[in-house]
């Protein structure tokens, strides 16, 4: 009988052979999700870069028109991109080329494309794949974005103004009582303070925000903040006076100045670089009826060209001719920015702006308006 041969030896460099190849097998997979985990890091950082490139470029618009100014879109897309950082072997700044990576699907659309591209001369680098030839990949986001009028929710003061067409480059004060005839050399507004208890009365949900518990204080919280709540073109409202509530203005006026960031006054809405506060979101109104409705054709200025009431703690309730509380109706919406801080005299002087605020376009929203909101358009890229 013949014994059987030990294959033992054999066996166990099978096995060291199989362990070997397995190892190998797993440092490479390994290290194929640490590129791609590198690839989706990429993408990720572009898209963000895309997005925010886009919303920039979709605020260059021209409010006379609603469409975009197209090389202003391209140089804050470009800039905003710039402001971004993705991945190439190391994190870079995201830059495009104004001309050639943005572009306009419509004429309120801006489309932006971010890339890491042999092409453009800076590829995603890998990390391990190269032992396989794999040097680079490229990895590009797009985003469109696009901007319309919108109705605005939230931070919107108790202040109304009357159409007109107002100079971008004129200061304008705001005539808070249309029926006292007291001119001024600036240029003044017929402008009213809504009564939002009237609107709330009227079935309106605004008892929303930091004023809503208030109390006996809401004017002046409202005036600070603003309301909490979301207004649109048709909304009626009845005005309060001025000469009833001209303390809680004139300090609320002062507190909302004091709170902003930026208190240099003469400065252009360009220069400025605060946190918002100087910025009153405001709606336009036509006057329906009631005791203090428009009298600027009959004092011979448009919107109340020249003249405006003037009032001091001294002289509260001296020469103003109060004919009662106006019913209002919005038509539209603006931006003033505030360029002096507010004194007794002068409560409220700026400029009527070109401004975007948060908010989504709303296709209803009024086409009177200088008041824009951007959002991202999904399936377009």
């Amino acid at each position: 009988m013949t014994a059987r041969a030990n294959n033992s030896r054999d066996e166990r460099g099978v096995a060291m052979l199989y362990a070997a190849v397995f190892l190998l097998s797993s440092v490479w997979l390994v290290s194929l999700a640490l590129d791609m985990g590198k690839l989706m890091a990429t993408k990720t950082q572009l898209q963000r870069a895309a997005d925010a490139a886009a919303l920039a470029g979709a605020s260059a618009v021209d409010s006379q028109t609603g469409n975009l100014i197209e090389a202003l879109a391209r140089d804050r897309a470009a800039k905003t991109a710039c402001s971004n950082e993705a991945l190439r072997e190391v994190a870079e700044p995201v830059v495009i080329d104004p001309d050639a990576d943005v572009a306009f699907p419509g004429t309120n659309q801006v489309k932006v494309t971010v890339h890491r591209s042999a092409e453009t001369g800076n590829p995603m680098t890998t990390i391990f794949a190269r032992s396989l030839g794999i040097m680079s990949i490229d990895v590009q986001a797009t985003a469109t974005a696009e901007v319309s009028p919108i109705n605005p929710c939230d931070g919107t003061p108790p202040f109304a103004m009357t159409a007109g067409g107002y100079a971008p480059d004129q200061d304008y004060t705001f005539n808070l009582d249309p029926s006292a005839l007291q001119p001024l050399g600036a240029t003044a507004i017929d402008s009213y303070i809504l009564d939002y208890v009237s609107f709330q009365a009227g079935g309106n949900d605004c008892n929303q925000g930091p004023c809503s518990q208030v109390g006996g204080g809401t004017l002046g919280c409202y005036i600070v903040n603003g309301y909490g709540c979301c207004l649109k073109k048709g909304d009626e409202f009845w005005t309060l006076l001025l000469n009833d509530h001209f303390s809680t203005v004139k300090n609320s006026l002062k507190d909302r100045w004091n709170g902003d960031t930026d208190q240099r006054e003469g400065i252009t809405y360009a220069e400025y670089a605060g946190n918002g506060n100087r910025v009153l979101i405001c709606p336009i109104v036509e006057v329906l009826g009631g005791g203090g409705a428009g009298n600027s054709a009959d004092r011979g200025g448009q919107g109340g060209s020249g003249v405006v009431a003037r009032f001091s703690e001294g002289i509260q309730g001296n020469n103003v001719n109060e004919l009662g509380p106006s019913r209002v109706r919005i038509v539209g919406f603006t931006g003033f920015f505030l360029t002096e801080k507010p004194t007794p005299n002068q409560l409220i002087v700026g400029r009527v702006i070109n401004y975007v605020a948060p908010g989504d376009p709303d296709p209803d929203a009024s086409s009177q308006t200088k008041l824009y909101g951007t959002r991202l358009v999904l399936g377009n890229e």
